[in-house]
């Protein structure tokens, strides 16, 4: 069956960092992560996310920018382990957040309600950037 997107279906897990602040989000994005069929790994802040990529690779990072938006995306673009794509999440009456995380360089940047429905077919699309 074809997937959603243009994205190739991955069969494999990948581990995943799960960057979220609020621990009631945390715990739904990482359940969602799971049920993508990849790994997730909660990390509260980006020394525990370097951590768990020194550990074992991350394939992916899914961060929550709702909460001190464009800091939190600026403090990810310089802060993240290397070569690992972002996949985040913003307020949608806060279009600057958006703009900044993409103007840092971050991967892909959508509303929450997006994530929080879309989120198999986001992180496909996510591991299959070059």
């Amino acid at each position: 069956m074809p997937s959603p997107t243009n994205a190739p279906v991955t069969t494999e897990a990948s581990r995943v960092g799960v960057l979220v602040p609020d621990p009631e989000l945390g715990s739904e994005v990482v359940d969602l992560v799971r049920d993508a069929g990849h790994e997730p790994i909660l990390a509260g802040d980006l020394e525990r996310l370097h951590d768990a990529d020194r550990d074992a690779p991350l394939a992916a990072i899914v961060a929550d920018l709702t909460t001190d938006g464009e800091d939190r995306a600026r403090d990810l673009a310089a802060g993240r382990p290397p070569g690992v794509p972002v996949l985040a999440c913003f307020a949608p009456p806060e279009p600057e957040v958006r703009a900044v995380a993409i103007e840092e360089g971050l991967e892909l940047v959508v509303p929450r309600s997006r994530l929080m429905r879309e989120t198999d077919v986001l992180l496909r699309e996510l591991l299959a950037l070059p």
